[in-house]
């Protein structure tokens, strides 16, 4: 607009990252496994990011997550993706955990997902909610 002065800016200055203790190891792996006399399939992600704690806040954040993928004989009505994730925030006097499941699997027609969610709190689960649905392949 006439009369005004566009804002000029330094260059940008990223905040350096806040020190980490690990109390529990990562853990990353891609496993097949193979059974033979059923021509079965699965491959087995573990995404496992393991738990730490901030120095200065004392926050705990752990995040956990294990991958299926799974077909037999290649058909491709048996194909199936399944992942399950666990995160979780900690201090003292509070602690909190989600935890969530997904299944997705297909036909000649649909394809199938299904979906799971808990949160808890302190122990006790306070929410819970359940999905499932079916959408047409529509020729893909």
């Amino acid at each position: 607009q006439p009369g005004h002065e566009r804002a000029r800016f330094g260059d940008p200055r990223i905040a350096k990252p806040e020190p980490k203790l690990m109390l529990e190891p990562e853990q990353h792996d891609w496993i097949v496994h193979r059974h033979l006399a059923s021509d079965a399939s699965v491959l087995e992600v573990i995404d496992d990011q393991g738990v730490h704690a901030h120095e200065y806040t004392g926050l705990k954040v752990g995040a956990h997550a294990r991958e299926w993928y799974r077909s037999t004989k290649n058909a491709h009505g048996s194909v199936e993706g399944e992942t399950r994730w666990t995160r979780t925030l900690a201090r003292e006097g509070w602690d909190i955990r989600t935890e969530t499941r997904t299944l997705m699997r297909s036909d000649a027609e649909n394809f199938y997902l299904e979906g799971d969610l808990d949160a808890f709190e302190d122990g006790d689960r306070v929410f819970c909610r359940t999905w499932s649905r079916t959408i047409p392949r529509d020729l893909a």
